[in-house]
């Protein structure tokens, strides 16, 4: 087994590829990368995520796991099923594990309402159709990259948003630590310190990870 690898664990409502800039930078600094994709769960669940990265981290004894946006709400349920062998757990604006609470009841009451008005088929709409027009093009100006990250935009259903988080958090990694990227994640950022874990503010914007690969991968390395 190999000794120690990185694992980048995108938001359930975004593509695999919004780490894939930072993974590869990573590997080229001679770390072990591994990037599991969240979009190939047919029926998405807590559980379910927890399976496939245990899946896809099985052949490393220790695993740095680094959790963008949406997916912090999973670092508890991937270390049910990975602990002990999670050593350290990095937040990139991430919202924080909410036990017996489901991610929709995390959202403002604004945007939760207007979600559920649009859910279609049991989904909710796709992630670029949360915000007012132009939100994503001033993060992600290039027109190429943008097409490319909306078109993997996973219609997420609305039972996951509406599932219940695990209560059990004791599994969570003793060493945790925050990455915030945009002000909107100051809330976190200041519940991580509040909690003793290591925080970096960097003035960039959520999809940083996408653009701003070097700098995220510096403010990761430090």
């Amino acid at each position: 087994m190999t000794e120690r690898a990185i694992a980048f664990l995108h938001s359930p409502f975004v593509g695999p590829s919004s780490w894939a800039g930072v993974a590869n930078a990573c590997r080229a600094m001679g770390f072990t990368v591994v990037l599991p994709s969240l979009s190939s769960i047919e029926s998405l669940s807590y559980g379910a995520v927890g399976r496939v990265v245990a899946d896809a981290v099985s052949d490393f004894e220790d695993i740095v796991l680094v959790a963008h946006s949406g997916a912090g709400s999973v670092v508890d349920a991937v270390a049910e099923v990975c602990a002990p062998r999670i050593s350290i757990a990095f937040f990139v604006d991430a919202i924080l594990p909410h036990p017996a609470r489901s991610w929709l009841s995390t959202l403002p009451p604004t945007l939760a309402e207007r979600l559920r008005a649009q859910v279609h088929n049991g989904r909710l709409p796709t992630w670029e159709k949360w915000f007012p027009a132009g939100i994503i093009e001033e993060m992600v100006v290039d027109a190429r990259a943008r097409e490319a990250f909306i078109a993997e935009l996973p219609h997420v259903p609305l039972s996951f948003a509406n599932e219940v988080a695990p209560t059990q958090s004791s599994r969570r990694p003793h060493e945790c630590a925050y990455l915030r990227l945009s002000p909107g994640y100051e809330v976190e950022a200041c519940q991580a310190e509040a909690l003793g874990w290591p925080t970096m503010r960097r003035n960039l914007h959520h999809l940083a990870i996408l653009t701003e690969v070097d700098g995220v991968t510096e403010s990761l390395r430090q």
